[in-house]
């Protein structure tokens, strides 16, 4: 089994080519956030976003590799992400570092309650802990851009869409979007999303962290990498799966 391992955090991209569980290319490719105040995000695009790096650390580590059964894909958590219509960011994404919505988070529990918010979601609303403070936080200060949202999810939703088209989430990132019934597991809270007025056409479809999330083409992964799309696809379809992600994930 051949696997390319991602390990997406806050500071930096590790990845590692494994040939029958055996580490055969490892690299690391820095990450800066951006810091103003109480806001911290990591950028998305451009020469020194999340996909720039990304894509450089898969060159190095499928460097002399041409054959490629899974990718195997975890980030750090929350890092909230906001996509128009397009699939183009609107912001960066939010990390758990972010204490911009300080307010919203004592707003959502004004609104639902404390004890019925953590009966569903099994968490407070930690401000950028929990990304609904955050989301809340964009629908009330930056309303043009609020307009303008079409997808809600976590960086592992933006991954692993960019590679296989499929906009998905995992329980643990769900639960950390502060929007998902994390106690009984029924999905997303209706509830919750009437309350803080968030579309749940928005949201990602939920899959436990062992079932495939989707499939890379030498289409899709050309898009996102075209420098080093041959080296990944050579070997045809990828599968590729999402890890599980808990509160102690954040790099």
């Amino acid at each position: 089994m051949r696997i390319l391992a991602l390990d997406v955090g806050s500071s930096s991209i590790k990845a590692g080519y494994f040939k029958n569980a055996h580490p055969k290319t490892l690299a690391r490719i820095p990450i800066t956030a951006t810091r103003n105040g109480a806001c911290v995000e990591v950028s998305l695009t451009g020469k020194t976003g999340m996909l720039a790096a990304l894509e450089a650390a898969i060159t190095h580590a499928m460097e002399g590799h041409t054959k490629l059964d899974a990718i195997v894909l975890d980030t750090f958590c929350p890092a909230l992400v906001l996509l128009d219509k397009s699939n183009k960011p609107l912001a960066g994404a939010v990390t758990h570092q972010d204490r911009r919505s300080i307010a919203q988070a004592t707003e959502i529990e004004h609104r639902i309650g404390k004890a019925r918010h953590l009966a569903i979601t099994g968490n407070r609303p930690f401000p950028g802990g929990i990304a609904s403070t955050s989301l809340l936080w964009f629908m009330q200060n930056e309303k043009a851009l609020a307009k303008r949202i079409a997808k809600v999810g976590q960086l592992s939703s933006y991954l692993i869409q960019h590679l296989t088209g499929e906009w998905v989430i995992d329980p643990s990132q769900a639960a950390f979007l502060g929007l998902y019934d994390s106690v009984k597991l029924t999905g997303w809270s209706e509830e919750i999303c009437s309350a803080l007025h968030v579309n749940p056409a928005w949201l990602p479809r939920v899959a436990f962290a062992d079932e495939i999330a989707g499939t890379s083409s030498s289409t899709s992964i050309g898009c996102v990498f075209p420098t080093r799309a041959t080296a990944v696809t050579r070997a045809g379809i990828s599968s590729i799966s999402h890890c599980t992600i808990s509160k102690l994930c954040g790099h």
